[in-house]
């Protein structure tokens, strides 16, 4: 499964759409990204899903552009940016921060939380450009 907006394609928002539209009230999502910036498709998923989801994000110290030359430096602020934003917009949602001393954070997965035995039903890893998921 891919995402790659260039080429319209949203195989990962589609999952994500269909996963949280259909949920329960009695369910619960972790969703994982090293960088957060939800597009419009997730954003109104997010928002409607009558599901809690519990999204984990780098903290500014684990984001990979921590201390970044330049505009580089600016990174981290804008994604939590985008974070806090979502969370003001959506009221079934929670935000965890990942930090670690001396380590980054680039997780990519969502699953559900009800059953603590289950395993993810999306895991991504991410590539250079573009990102690649797997069911």
């Amino acid at each position: 499964m891919f995402q790659m907006p260039l080429f319209s394609v949203y195989q990962i928002d589609e999952a994500l759409d269909l996963l949280l539209t259909t949920a329960d009230s009695n369910q619960r999502f972790t969703i994982s990204s090293g960088y957060f910036n939800p597009s419009k498709r997730l954003l109104d998923s997010l928002k409607h899903t009558k599901a809690q989801v519990d999204i984990i994000i780098p903290s500014n110290e684990a984001n990979g552009f921590y201390k970044g030359a330049s505009i580089k430096g600016l990174v981290p602020d804008l994604y939590n940016l985008s974070a806090m934003r979502t969370l003001k917009k959506c009221p079934n949602l929670n935000i965890f921060e990942y930090k670690r001393e001396d380590w980054s954070y680039h997780a990519k997965v969502c699953g559900p939380t009800i059953l603590p035995s289950w395993d993810p039903l999306i895991s991504t890893a991410g590539l250079q450009s573009e990102t690649q998921s797997f069911l």
